[in-house]
């Protein structure tokens, strides 16, 4: 069988476009195409734009299930729920308290590499869907990355304190 050459679709749209309009534009001038003439050139252009309605289908089908990969993503990680003390602050004084923050660490960093691997929102997503999902994934990261902060920020103000009574035992202060 001959080779076909590939069809150009973004191109072969936008000609079918420019054809369309070019008729109305004609259709203006004169007194009017006959309604027969009208439906075979419809026919026609339609049938040329099989091949692009086929490759928006696509993209729409990839669209929907890249956007149901990403809810998924966001409901495993909507449960994650950082770890708390007896007193309701972030849990982070125990050993128990340190292996949890650090199984949710290495979670959130999986969610992220999947994320990531679905491709830009602006490319993969329904256009109607993005923002919803930008706000969903602002939120569900935000409920987990303060808290972690915080933990980090105490535990290196920890580390500090031990350096400065292990540097005072060092110079033979004592401690302070």
């Amino acid at each position: 069988p001959p080779l076909r050459p590939k069809l150009e679709l973004r191109a072969h749209a936008e000609a079918i476009r420019a054809l369309r309009m070019r008729w109305k534009a004609l259709d203006k001038l004169g007194e009017g195409a006959h309604g027969d003439l009208w439906q075979r050139f419809d026919g026609a252009l339609t049938t040329a734009y099989q091949p692009v309605a086929a490759q928006n289908a696509a993209q729409q089908a990839a669209r929907q299930q890249n956007l149901m990969a990403r809810q998924d993503l966001l409901d495993s990680l909507e449960v994650l729920a950082p770890p708390v003390s007896d007193a309701g602050m972030p849990a982070a004084e125990t050993a128990n308290g340190q292996a949890a923050w650090r199984e949710l660490a290495r979670q959130l960093d999986a969610f992220q590499v999947a994320w990531r691997q679905l491709g830009p929102v602006e490319h993969t997503a329904p256009a109607d869907a993005r923002q919803q999902l930008r706000q969903r994934l602002q939120a569900a990261l935000d409920r987990i990355e303060q808290p972690m902060r915080q933990a980090r920020d105490r535990a290196a103000a920890e580390r500090e304190q031990l350096i400065q009574r292990a540097q005072a035992l060092a110079d033979g202060r004592g401690l302070p």
